[in-house]
This record gives structure tokens, C-alpha cells and sequence, in this order.
């Protein structure tokens, strides 16, 4: 997982633990494999808020992951406001 910054887009590799346990903000459904989501804030070096949303904008889910819980690959960078891959 390279460098993951704030407002990037990220799609979710794989989930490496249940994460119904975690801090879940909004839990109308979990993370699974092949959802992308927003990195709302980096709270550490490999901890992030995520945020997805569906095609009206409503919230999906909100949550608190590490790199310990999930693989992430970044397909939006913030910084270039370009698509990556």
C-alpha cells in the first residue's frame, strides 16, 4: 500500500478481520472487496475514515480501518486529481 492521502478514493483489496467491531460511524452495511470509498481523514501512518456512498450520495458506510484490517489501492489520487491504474 503506497502513500494514502486525505480525499483520495481508495477500492477495498480484501478484509482481513470482521470489522462490525470496529468504529463504525455508519453502520447502514460493511466494507466489502471491489467497494470504493473516500479517505475522509488520516488519523495515523496506515489509519483512515473511510466513507462510501451510493449513486444519490447517501452514506453507506463510515469507518475507522488500519492497514492491519484491510488492503487498500488507491484509484484516485487528491494530489494529481487523476485517475490511478
Amino acid at each position: 500500500m503506497g502513500r494514502i492521502r486525505q480525499y483520495d478514493v481508495v477500492r477495498i483489496d480484501s478484509v482481513h478481520k470482521d470489522l462490525s467491531g470496529s468504529h463504525c460511524f455508519q453502520p447502514v452495511s460493511q466494507p466489502v472487496v471491489g467497494e470504493e470509498a473516500t479517505v475522509v481523514e488520516v488519523l495515523a501512518k496506515d489509519v483512515f475514515i473511510l466513507e462510501s456512498v451510493n449513486d444519490a450520495g447517501e452514506t453507506l458506510w463510515l469507518i475507522e480501518v488500519s492497514a492491519r484490517d484491510v488492503d487498500l489501492t488507491v484509484t484516485w489520487d487528491s494530489k494529481t486529481e487523476r485517475s490511478v491504474g
